[in-house]
C-alpha cells in the first residue's frame, strides 16, 4: 500500500492525487448542510470524469436521494446539481445501489413492489441536470431486481437475488442499439462449475466484452465473442476453500477481487485480502494470480480489506470497513479507512512483466508479486522517520557477502 486515509468526518469526500507530492488530497468534501453527521450519508457512490453521484439517507421526506456532483474543469471546483429523488414515493432502497458511465447513470431500487427496478437517467448539459430517461421493470420471477449492477459504455449487467435461498439468482444484461436499451440476455449458473443458486452472479463486473460473475469460492469469467453477440462462458477461477468473493473490479485484462472474510494471514486474525488476477500473463493461458495485497495496518484486527474495491490503470483503492482509529478523538472507534496500491506490470521497467522477472528467479520475499528491488528503492513509507511514514511493512533487502537478509 501507498497510502492509506482514517477519515476525518461522518461524510463522502473527493480525493485527487498529486503527481507533485506522490500523495491523494481531499479535494472536496461532498456534503450539503443538511446531511452533516447524517449515518448513512455514502453508502454508495459512483465517480467519472466530471460527475460524481452520491447515494444518501436524509432523516425527512423524500428520504433517500442520490446527490449529484459536477467539477469545474476550469476552476477544479466540485458544485452540487440538483438532488434526484426516487420516481416512486416512499422508496427506502433509492439509490443504494448506483453506477455511472459518462453522461448514463442508473440506479437501482430494488425493493419496489418487492421485485425492484432499475431507473436510467441521462446528464443534460444545457440544464445541467440528470433527467430521468426510463425504468427497467424486473423480468418475469425476479427477486430483487437491481441488488448490484455494473455500467459499461453501450452494455450493463444487473444482478437479480432471488429472495429465496432455495431459488436460483439471476444476471440480466442490457445492451443499447440505435433503438435504445433493451434485455438481451439473462445468466442462470450452469454454464461452468457455479451451479444455479441464490447468490449466483453477485459480486459481479463487467468490463468490454468481458462480464465477471460470482458464487463463493469461484468466479465465472463470459466473453462476448463479437458485437451483437451474447457472453458466454470463457474460464473459471478458484479462490480456494473457505474462500468467497465480497468485491470485485475489471479493468483491461485486470481483474480484482476482495475478500474480506480472508483468515489466512495468520497471527493478525481475520483482516482480509485482495487477490491481482491477469489474463494471458507469462504465468500461461488463462487467468493466473499475479498479486496478493494485505492489510498493512497491524496495530488493527479484523480490519475487512477488500470490502469494496475500484480498480483504475495500475492503482487500485480497497476499502477496509472494520479499520478502528488510533489516538486522538476516536480511538478506537470503527471508523473505516481506504487504503491505496500501486501493482505496476513492470515496477522495474525492464520490458518484462513483473510476474515473469519473479518466475525466472527474481527475489520477491513477501510474496506479494511486487520485485523486492522496487519496494527498496524510491517509496516514502521505507523510513520510519519520514513524517508521511504510515506503518506499512517495508521489506528492505541487504546482500552482503555470505548471506541475503530481509528487515
Amino acid at each position: 500500500p501507498t497510502q492509506s486515509w482514517p477519515p476525518s468526518a461522518d461524510m463522502p469526500g473527493l480525493f485527487r492525487f498529486d503527481p507533485g507530492t506522490g500523495e491523494w488530497i481531499l479535494a472536496a468534501s461532498l456534503v450539503l448542510p443538511d446531511m452533516v453527521g447524517l449515518p448513512f450519508t455514502s453508502e454508495r457512490a459512483a465517480i467519472d470524469g466530471t460527475h460524481a453521484l452520491i447515494g444518501t439517507a436524509l432523516t425527512a421526506a423524500p428520504w433517500r436521494v442520490v446527490q449529484p456532483w459536477r467539477l469545474d474543469a476550469v476552476t477544479g471546483i466540485w458544485s452540487a446539481l440538483p438532488r434526484i429523488p426516487s420516481p416512486v414515493a416512499g422508496q427506502d432502497r433509492f439509490g443504494e445501489v448506483l453506477d455511472l458511465d459518462g453522461d448514463t447513470a442508473l440506479l437501482a431500487d430494488f425493493g419496489v413492489q418487492g421485485r425492484g427496478v432499475v431507473h436510467r437517467y441521462e446528464f443534460d448539459a444545457s440544464s445541467a441536470e440528470w433527467t430521468f430517461a426510463e425504468t427497467w421493470s424486473a423480468p418475469p420471477g425476479a427477486g430483487s431486481f437491481g441488488f448490484g449492477l455494473d455500467l459499461d459504455g453501450d452494455t450493463a449487467a444487473v444482478f437479480d437475488l432471488d429472495d429465496d435461498p432455495g431459488s436460483p439468482s439471476r444476471v440480466h444484461v442490457y445492451e443499447k442499439d440505435a433503438s435504445g436499451w433493451s434485455l438481451r440476455q439473462t445468466i442462470a449458473g450452469g454454464l461452468g462449475p457455479i451451479p444455479p443458486g441464490w447468490l449466483y452472479g453477485h459480486p459481479l463486473a463487467l468490463d468490454g466484452d468481458v462480464l465477471a460473475l460470482t458464487n463463493g469460492r469461484w468466479i465465472e469469467v463470459h466473453r462476448r465473442p463479437g458485437p451483437g453477440q451474447p457472453f458466454a462462458y470463457d474460464a473459471a477461477i478458484d479462490l480456494g476453500p473457505n474462500q468467497v468473493a465480497s468485491a470485485l473490479d475489471l479493468e483491461d485484462g485486470t481483474l480484482v477481487v476482495g475478500n474480506r472474510y480472508d483468515c489466512t494471514g495468520g497471527q493478525w486474525s481475520c483482516d482480509g485480502v485482495v487477490r491481482v488476477f491477469r489474463d494471458g500473463s507469462c504465468l500461461g493461458p488463462g487467468w493466473r494470480r499475479t498479486h496478493e495485497l494485505r492489510s498493512a495496518h497491524r496495530h488493527n484486527a479484523n480490519v475487512a480489506l477488500g470490502d469494496s474495491i475500484a480498480l483504475s490503470g495500475d492503482r487500485l483503492v480497497a476499502g477496509m470497513t472494520g479499520y478502528r482509529m488510533v489516538n486522538g478523538p476516536f480511538h478506537n472507534l470503527q471508523t473505516g479507512a481506504a487504503s491505496v496500491f500501486d501493482i505496476p506490470r513492470d515496477c522495474d521497467g525492464n520490458g518484462v512483466e513483473d510476474a515473469c522477472d519473479i518466475l525466472a528467479g527474481e527475489p520477491d520475499f513477501d510474496g506479494d508479486g511486487v520485485l523486492d528491488a522496487c519496494e527498496m528503492v524510491g517509496r516514502r513509507y521505507c523510513s520510519p522517520g519520514n513524517p508521511t511514514y504510515l506503518g506499512a511493512p517495508a521489506y528492505v533487502l541487504l546482500q552482503g557477502s555470505d548471506r541475503t537478509d530481509v528487515d
